[in-house]
């Protein structure tokens, strides 16, 4: 799935300020989401294909 570059993490866990950890968070969550709409994507591609194929 989605991995993550153990450097940064490690510097994100180092760093104990307020913001690196809302910002890590957020690129988290974007990760995430841009994972799952890959997915949905692929999914849907091989959807059309299949649907093609029937015709």
């Amino acid at each position: 799935r989605i991995k993550l570059d153990p450097i940064r993490h490690f510097s994100f866990a180092n760093d104990s300020s307020r913001y690196s950890r809302w910002k890590s968070c957020i690129v988290k969550s974007i990760a995430i989401l841009a994972g799952v709409k890959r997915e949905q994507l692929t999914h849907r591609e091989r959807f059309v294909k299949t649907n093609n194929i029937e015709k």
